[in-house]
């Protein structure tokens, strides 16, 4: 009890300056909440890509058309692509192989691409795995019987964001529908 006692007594001798310190924390935690409010929208990183067609079927301009909307596709000369890669003007080169339309309808979905990337960016393995999963799922598409520009189209509105959320506030709805509020 005697420390505890001690404690009150050096508490209240040095009130004022306890309270300086709160006052002064609570101001500086108050400037830091309203500055980080302002600027806390996010965006995607768009990488830089070169796309080189050697199919030019009708999957592959859709995988083109797909990547530009998540991406900036730069437009250079196969001959200036990798001095282009090695300047870091662009960051990636896709090309996609010929035969990647006949491949992707019938399900396969390797040895579609060749690529060319910095190994000392982190972007690559970005672009990498978006690929991945926009070829596993027009895969899984195909797969089950649905025709190559559906596939595209379905694989489209499942990857984009605006939609994903769509998506999920769709999946909400259904999950909630009989009134049983987790949230």
């Amino acid at each position: 009890m005697l420390v505890f006692n001690t404690f009150f007594k050096i508490m209240k001798k040095n009130i004022r300056v306890i309270m300086v310190y709160v006052g002064i924390f609570a101001a500086i935690g108050f400037i830091m909440t309203n500055n980080t409010q302002a600027s806390s929208s996010y965006s995607d990183y768009k990488v830089s890509v070169a796309v080189l067609d050697e199919d030019n079927s009708e999957a592959s301009k859709l995988l083109t058309e797909y990547i530009g909307k998540k991406h900036k596709i730069s437009d250079i000369d196969k001959d200036k692509v990798t001095d282009a890669l090695y300047y870091y003007n662009i960051e990636y080169i896709l090309t996609i192989n010929k035969g990647y339309g006949e491949k992707i309808a019938q399900g396969i979905t390797t040895d579609l691409f060749t690529n060319t990337k910095h190994t000392s960016t982190y972007v690559a393995s970005i672009f990498d795995s978006e690929l991945e999963q926009y070829v596993k799922t027009i895969g899984m598409y195909t797969s089950s019987g649905f025709d190559i520009e559906t596939a595209c189209a379905k694989t489209d509105e499942i990857l984009n964001c605006v939609l994903w959320e769509e998506t999920l506030n769709r999946l909400d709805n259904k999950l909630f529908r009989c009134g049983n509020i987790v949230r």
